[in-house]
């Protein structure tokens, strides 16, 4: 004869997962792609202030350059 047993109780201390409501697990999964899609924006944006910032750096030198062709030309006449 096959005797029925109830399942093991947790033990002390353990924690027991619970289940998420399909809702709350959609709520959650939304969350996260909402703070994907945020880092990455915020990745991209980065990025393009980088290049902005590079090329305003070489406008700066290039006028710099120009200055000093244009004192070159000046002090030759």
């Amino acid at each position: 004869m096959i005797e029925r047993t109830r399942p093991a109780a947790p033990a002390a201390g353990a924690t027991r997962v619970r289940k998420k409501p399909a809702g709350e697990a959609a709520a959650i999964a939304d969350t996260f792609e909402q703070e994907r899609a945020f880092d990455l924006q915020l990745q991209q944006k980065t990025e393009l202030q980088r290049e902005a910032n590079a090329l305003r750096d070489l406008q700066i030198e290039q006028m710099k350059r120009d200055d000093e062709i244009i004192k070159k030309l000046v002090g030759m006449i």
